[in-house]
């Protein structure tokens, strides 16, 4: 559903906190330029705020054949952020789709704190289709694809000036956070 919510430009912000296969050392941005990959791990409308439940039924409405993944968007981080306060995470709000009873159980899983990206997102021209293999499937934050994907982009769904000033607002709105 956030990939969804990405690509329609109604989030621009992703929280993550990383996955089980990271380890120790949690989440780190491997690579500023991915593919969007929806999986339905995490992702159920009791964690989305009230304005995002209809993304749950355009999802349920295409769902993939099995073991195959459409990727749409692409995906590049503009800016991170690390969130070492519930109240720093629980700002970022209007800016991403989980509610916020999501939000603080993510932010208190295992060890308190959160990273938010600003993402800039761009609609592939063209759905590519790729075969899921095991080692795709399960809780990680990045998944190589086995064969590297390119092709022409669409205009960014936010655009460059929008994607500054929503910077900017988060710089505020983290910063302005009590420790």
């Amino acid at each position: 559903m956030q990939c969804l919510a990405l690509g329609l430009g109604r989030q621009a912000v992703i929280l993550r906190k990383g996955g089980l296969r990271e380890g120790v050392e949690g989440f780190t941005v491997s690579d500023r330029d991915f593919w969007l990959y929806p999986t339905g791990f995490h992702q159920s409308p009791a964690q989305l705020v009230p304005e995002a439940v209809d993304l749950a039924a355009a999802v349920a409405a295409e769902v993939p054949p099995a073991g195959q993944v459409p990727l749409r968007w692409h995906a590049r981080v503009v800016r991170t952020w690390r969130l070492t306060t519930l109240d720093q995470a629980l700002r970022v709000q209007p800016w991403q789709i989980l509610s916020a009873d999501t939000v603080a159980a993510r932010f208190n899983y295992r060890q308190p704190g959160l990273w938010a990206l600003l993402l800039q997102i761009e609609p592939r021209a063209e759905v590519a289709w790729i075969s899921e293999s095991a080692t795709m499937r399960g809780c990680h934050s990045w998944v190589e694809l086995e064969t590297p994907l390119s092709a022409p982009l669409g205009a960014p769904v936010v655009a460059a000036a929008q994607l500054s000033e929503l910077a900017e607002s988060l710089d505020r709105v983290i910063s302005n956070c009590p420790d």
